[in-house]
């Protein structure tokens, strides 16, 4: 098991709050791979743990975001109206939900060395990862 190297600005927890950004699984497998690519980015490119630190607290306030708009409501469901009046302010792209996909875009940027950070293609459903010769 890799272990995190926090002399670079890692701390305890770091690995699982970066795949949770990232919209990847938990497990010990994927905890050690993130946790090898971590300490690769503290080599390659030190300054940048401060921003991806950054990052997953901008993740963790948005993630809060979403949810006291999901219970903001009260329970409560509109059922019926006598007039209904949307309108689009900035199509979405100041939502909570947009700060997570930006995140994560970010994230997949920063780690794109790493072997657990495979873009996947929507539209045919196919991953494309690198082959690392060992």
């Amino acid at each position: 098991m890799a272990t995190l190297d926090t002399e670079c600005g890692w701390v305890a927890g770091d690995p699982a709050r970066v795949l949770l950004a990232a919209g990847l699984p938990l497990g010990a497998y994927s905890i050690d791979q993130v946790t090898v690519c971590m300490n690769e980015l503290c080599i390659i490119a030190p300054t940048q743990v401060t921003e991806v630190r950054d990052l997953l607290d901008d993740w963790d306030e948005a993630q809060a975001a979403i949810k006291e708009t999901n219970v903001s409501q009260d329970g409560r469901v509109l059922v019926k109206a006598d007039v209904l009046e949307w309108e689009v302010v900035d199509a979405g792209i100041n939502s909570p939900q947009a700060e997570v996909m930006r995140i994560r875009d970010l994230l997949y940027l920063y780690f794109g060395y790493c072997p657990m950070f495979v873009k996947v293609n929507v539209s045919s459903g196919s991953g494309v990862s690198s082959l690392i010769r060992s």
